[in-house]
């Protein structure tokens, strides 16, 4: 399967009523594939309406359109629609119980760049090497000729700039360029985006990134790094796990360091959540699915459960075995 599937199954249903699904703590990709997805539907004449798993984080709510009635999702939701495209994921487990109450229920697509991805529905375009989801659904409408509006090129240049770390990671391909440079002529003002991005941080925000500093922890020679949040860091720093999105980044960025997790913990008290990243030879997916999740050899995450700190020490003990000599593991590292 491939784009012309997707084409198939969206050409038919032009004046359909689509919901427009990505997975639950959307980042820029999803939020940006999904509002961008649902914007350019709506000029071929659909009702298309994203739905609402979780919260936008802040730094990406001047996506969401006021005049779209954006659906939150309850048992009954799957009535109000007629079709479904899923997007940034292609597992049914990335989506909360809210939305598994779809499948079966309408047809599906799905457009996913995920390596792990098994995809779900019937129509299916999986992508591992493009550098997001937002990248596909350029290259989509310009297959189909569908008009991109100015609305529709800012979601998806912000769901390729966030993929690809602002054209930074291995993924800033030439094809990613070339769906970046069609969203500018489409109307996007990278300028703009860039200020509601990464520059526009609040007090509370800086003070969560303050809480992972002071919880970095390092071993192997600097090579491995991890960090921690509990759920009492997010409730005094006034932020809430939506916030989280770009605080690995801070671990990873660090010089030496090639292996990097972030391990967080939930108000819903669903496990403790995992984001890894790596730099080359590692690959992030070889322990996201040893405990269920998935992403890229780069970028991957994972929910696990149990107390935060039985899972940092094991996590941990994991990373030190599949990427450094097991005889140099010693434990917790010292603090930064």
């Amino acid at each position: 399967m491939g784009m012309r599937d997707i084409l198939d199954f969206i050409e038919p249903r032009r004046d359909a009523r689509i919901a427009v699904v990505s997975h639950q703590r959307p980042d820029g990709d999803a939020a940006g594939s999904a509002w961008g997805m649902a914007w350019i539907l709506r000029a071929l004449g659909a009702d298309a309406r994203p739905v609402n798993i979780s919260p936008v984080p802040p730094n990406l709510g001047f996506l969401v359109d006021p005049e779209i009635d954006a659906v939150h999702p309850d048992e009954a939701w799957p009535t109000l629609f007629d079709a479904m495209i899923v997007l940034d994921c292609g597992e049914w487990q990335r989506l909360d119980a809210r939305s598994l109450v779809a499948e079966g229920k309408l047809p599906t697509a799905n457009i996913d760049h995920h390596a792990t991805s098994s995809g779900v529905g019937e129509a299916r375009w999986i992508e591992a090497d493009a550098s997001s989801t937002s990248e596909m659904i350029v290259r989509l409408a310009d297959a189909a000729g569908w008009p991109v509006s100015p609305s529709a090129a800012l979601a998806l240049w912000i769901g390729i700039v966030t993929d690809t770390g602002r054209f930074s990671y291995e993924n800033s391909t030439a094809a990613a360029l070339e769906a970046a440079a069609a969203c500018v002529r489409n109307g996007a003002d990278p300028a703009a985006a860039a200020t509601r991005i990464y520059q526009s941080s609040t007090r509370s925000e800086l003070a969560l990134r303050l809480r992972v500093m002071e919880h970095m922890e390092f071993q192997q020679n600097g090579r491995l790094a991890t960090s921690w949040l509990s759920r009492s860091d997010f409730a005094e720093s006034g932020v809430g796990v939506e916030g989280v999105q770009d605080l690995i980044n801070i671990i990873r960025d660090v010089d030496g360091v090639e292996a990097a997790a972030l391990f967080y913990e939930t108000p819903a008290r669903d496990g403790v959540k995992v984001s890894l990243r790596t730099r080359a030879p590692h690959d992030a997916t070889a322990l996201a699915t040893i405990h269920g999740g998935g992403g890229h050899r780069r970028a991957a995450g994972c929910t696990v459960n149990g107390a935060l700190d039985d899972v940092r020490h094991t996590v941990t003990g994991k990373m030190t075995q599949l990427w450094f000599a097991p005889s140099q593991y010693t434990g917790r590292g010292p603090k930064l």
